[in-house]
């Protein structure tokens, strides 16, 4: 019997990490086209950070970090 239990697990698990897995490459994709955007649109990505700022979702530590790389 364990090892049925075992063969009927491995589907679930198998499915668990593919999702994980396609999550996380979605997270990516969207941090990497937050920062394409940024750099096409340096003044918009600047007023994004002001207003995150000013909702008091970004620290004054953070946003002068994110300024910076912004400069850079």
């Amino acid at each position: 019997m364990g090892l049925l239990r075992g063969l009927a697990r491995t589907p679930v698990v198998t499915g668990s990490a593919a999702a994980v897995c396609q999550r996380v490459s979605r997270r990516q994709a969207r941090l990497w086209q937050g920062r394409v955007d940024a750099a096409r649109d340096p003044a918009g990505a600047l007023e994004r950070l002001a207003m995150l700022h000013e909702q008091g979702l970004l620290r004054d530590d953070e946003l002068l970090a994110q300024v910076r790389m912004l400069e850079s």
